[in-house]
């Protein structure tokens, strides 16, 4: 396993001096800005983020791994968005030492402010964008709210979790949820919260 990584650019301590012009996420570019790799600060200085800095972003972090000898591939979420698998064969220890580093070198907050920008501009309550993308896509009816929205997923919650392993293992009791599951729960059209195009207006609705 190689801990060092290569070509990582060292760490600065103030913000980004464009982040006032990221609009409603100023606060959030500042603050990614800090601590932040020369790279990631200059991806973040004029406080956007464009399509080619957040591939350039992920090639550079991709190569990152793969330099320092994890196995990365590209893959694609359910929402179309590609991104970078490690696969460190059962190695935990490794994936953190290397991964970690590279992370902060390249994609330091870039590619959740990219996806946040994309599927939330005004930053409006994220309920409500969901809820607004199943009108859009024919899954809820006109009037559906971001509150109606909120209500159903809160219907699908396990009623007790066993975490094996881990800092806390034990068993997790939520008394408060139903015990349904998402393919229990449905949107008042009938389509059920795991249906891939719920999930990608819930996770992903800049994609639809």
């Amino acid at each position: 396993v190689v801990l060092g990584v290569a070509g990582c650019s060292g760490p600065v301590e103030d913000a980004a001096p464009g982040a006032a012009e990221a609009g409603p996420y100023a606060a959030e570019f500042e603050q990614a800005a800090v601590g932040a790799s020369d790279f990631v600060r200059k991806v973040l200085a004029d406080g956007t983020i464009t399509p080619d800095e957040q591939r350039e972003s992920q090639q550079k972090y991709f190569d990152c791994l793969v330099d320092n000898g994890l196995e990365a591939s590209w893959d694609y979420s359910s929402g179309g968005r590609q991104y970078v698998r490690i696969d460190t064969h059962g190695d935990k220890d490794a994936n953190g030492e290397i991964s970690l580093p590279c992370t902060k070198a390249w994609v330091w907050e870039i590619d959740s402010l990219y996806w946040a920008v994309i599927d939330n501009p005004d930053k409006a309550d994220p309920d409500d964008i969901s809820a607004a993308c199943l009108i859009r896509e024919g899954l809820a009816q006109e009037g559906f709210t971001g509150k109606d929205f909120a209500e159903l997923k809160e219907l699908a919650g396990a009623k007790e979790i066993v975490v094996e392993g881990g800092d806390q293992p034990g068993t997790y009791s939520f008394p408060q949820n139903t015990g349904l599951t998402e393919d229990e729960v449905t949107l008042p059209s009938g389509v059920p919260l795991s249906d891939e195009r719920v999930e990608l207006c819930r996770y992903a609705p800049g994609s639809r």
